[in-house]
């Protein structure tokens, strides 16, 4: 009877274990690089708030909601100063997954360009 008591608690902790939880796939998460030389006191991507980015720094990632696969057809703002925004005809939304948003310098007076990089 001693022999079986590992074996019953290592299917009793498996069975508790396999208990579904959200992953970074199951919803749209988004992480942004400064790829810029300027320093993002504040940046936002729709109503998601990432706070401070560093030049050459790149934030943790923060679950979105309705991101449009064009960067600059959401709402983005730097230090909260809204960026130029594209207007598109409907697009479907970002499907799940984990993204990097990547904001370059940009030479026309939008000052900045991004793109989004499926990781």
């Amino acid at each position: 009877m001693k022999s079986r008591l590992p074996i019953f608690v290592v299917c009793i902790l498996s069975l508790v274990s396999c208990k579904k939880s959200e992953t970074n796939t199951d919803k749209v998460f988004i992480r942004i690089e400064n790829a810029t030389t300027d320093n993002f006191l504040n940046f936002t991507l729709n109503k998601a708030e990432f706070g401070a980015i560093p030049p050459g720094d790149t934030s943790q990632y923060i679950r979105c909601e309705n991101i449009l696969p064009i960067p600059f057809a959401n709402f983005i703002a730097v230090n909260h100063t809204a960026l130029y925004i594209v207007d598109v005809t409907p697009t479907p939304y970002m499907m799940n997954g984990n993204y990097l948003m990547k904001v370059v310098n940009d030479t026309l007076p939008y000052r900045y360009r991004a793109d989004f990089i499926k990781e």
